[in-house]
């Protein structure tokens, strides 16, 4: 019985240092992946303002911007699905969390495909989100649906993967992988602008980079949970909770779209697009201020 208990306390022991390499691999890739998705962005928006001019970057915020907007009909399902599965991962349920897998799959591709029909019915109306003279080199609906195939890329390839490295406590992959992609998205940006002045190069690389992220999300996960697979159902009493969860999430999602994306939208339509890019470039100069104290 002593033999057991002792048993049992070194098991406890050992899951609770894995728990603290966790944070602290999380913690410090983390603080890593913060610093990157600042500096990148600001030296590819710097190329751009420089190359090509400025008020192209106020054609990137906006779209950005709608795309937030759109993605309202994620309704907050990506947070509920991780949230549920760290019970049946930590107590070893695979059964229980290749169904919630599968359920995350299924909705995402739902979602994917709301956002190309949105995407494709707002072609018509993109026009008349854009205030002021258009750049004459590049064609707004061909830049939007860019735009919207990487939206539409992130829903419907792999994605939900990444709830198990969440779930698992090893985001510090996740972060990794980001990092990798956001040099090679800021080298194939810059090489575009400054070298071959062509916002088109600029645009794609959106998509392109997008795609090799979840692939290698895809392959990862593969390779550190072989025994997770998209199979099984969920009883009724699992999708209820989640349902309930998915509602708890609604109104902090739409929130946050109305602060972030909102105000974009309305100068870019009745003002001029290109003061967003003005406003961007403070902002991100504060960043670089608090960041760097310089």
């Amino acid at each position: 019985m002593l033999l057991l208990e002792n048993n049992e306390y070194k098991g406890g022991i050992k899951r609770v240092e894995s728990r603290s390499k966790n944070v602290k691999r999380n913690i410090g890739w983390g603080i890593i992946n913060c610093f990157v998705s600042i500096i990148l962005p600001f030296l590819t928006r710097t190329a751009v303002v420089y190359s090509i001019g400025i008020e192209y970057t106020g054609l990137d915020s906006l779209f950005h911007s709608v795309l937030s907007v759109m993605n309202l009909a994620e309704l907050g399902i990506g947070s509920a699905m991780v949230f549920s599965m760290y019970k049946p991962i930590a107590e070893m349920d695979e059964e229980k969390v290749c169904a919630l897998l599968n359920l995350y799959r299924k909705c995402y591709r739902i979602i994917g495909m709301i956002v190309l029909g949105i995407g494709t019915a707002l072609l018509l109306f993109i026009n008349r989100l854009i205030a002021g003279n258009v750049p004459n080199n590049v064609n707004i609906c061909i830049l939007f649906i860019i735009y919207i195939v990487d939206d539409a890329i992130g829903y419907l390839l792999f994605a939900y993967k990444t709830s198990l490295f969440t779930a698992s406590q090893r985001v510090d992959w996740i972060s990794r992988i980001t990092i990798i992609v956001q040099f090679l998205k800021c080298i194939i940006r810059i090489v575009g602008v400054v070298y071959f002045k062509n916002y088109y190069i600029y645009a794609i690389a959106l998509p392109v980079t997008t795609l090799l992220n979840n692939l290698l999300i895809h392959y990862l996960a593969g390779k550190e949970f072989p025994n997770y697979r998209c199979i099984g159902e969920l009883n009724r009493e699992d999708k209820v909770a989640i349902k309930k969860k998915v509602g708890g999430m609604v109104f902090q999602k739409i929130g946050h779209i109305i602060l972030t994306s909102a105000d974009t939208i309305v100068i870019s339509a009745f003002l001029d697009y290109v003061y967003l890019a003005f406003i961007m470039d403070i902002i991100i100069s504060l960043l670089r201020w608090l960041l760097f104290c310089r």
